[in-house]
């Protein structure tokens, strides 16, 4: 426990001054995957989104119609990928990979970059996994006695979340656990497929 609160305090020290100008980031991880896929690593990228994910992925696009979006970032996944696509398509917004979003000690110069792309935008949306969503929020300001809230758990020394329906908004003018708020994107035909 005292590594994680170390790996806090190191990431908020180092927290993008230049968020500010940005009002919103919602963070959301990939919707519901696909039960069976080939185990083969190399496929992994590839996993696709099963049919209540697609519909988990499309309810995200009504959730987050009138946040005035800006633009997605994604892993380079066919799953984030996906699972943003409907508000990309809807909102007529830009999508890609970047692959600092799933690379910790990159993060700083993804958030500086961010600040800067988007200093006259309203909100972005980052999509990620359920090992990197936790160190994207750790990196925007939640601190250990806000994990449980946000629904961060530690897991054998990993930090996850579990769920596909979490939805966190992030607001960049408020400092530590006030500025994160946990949402959901439920959908009426909940399953029970499980993955990283």
């Amino acid at each position: 426990m005292r590594w994680m609160i170390f790996a806090w305090l190191v990431m908020t020290l180092v927290a993008a001054p230049g968020l500010q100008a940005l009002e919103t980031i919602y963070i959301f991880r990939h919707a519901d995957k696909a039960a069976y896929w080939p185990k083969d690593r190399a496929l992994n990228a590839f996993h696709p989104l099963s049919r209540v994910g697609i519909d988990r992925a499309e309810r995200l696009a009504e959730t987050l119609t009138d946040a005035e979006v800006a633009a997605i970032y994604t892993s380079a996944t066919t799953r984030t990928l996906a699972t943003g696509m409907p508000l990309a398509e809807a909102a007529k917004i830009p999508i890609g990979p970047d692959p600092r979003t799933i690379r910790e000690d990159e993060l700083g110069a993804f958030f500086d970059e961010l600040g800067k792309t988007h200093a006259d935008d309203t909100a972005v949306l980052i999509v990620g996994h359920s090992n990197t969503v936790p160190q994207l929020l750790i990196h925007l300001g939640a601190e250990p006695s806000c994990w449980q809230r946000l629904d961060i758990a530690d897991h054998d020394g990993e930090l996850l979340i579990h769920g596909y329906e979490g939805l966190w908004r992030v607001s960049t003018s408020e400092t530590g656990c006030g500025g994160l708020e946990r949402m959901t994107v439920k959908i009426d035909d909940e399953d029970t497929e499980t993955g990283e």
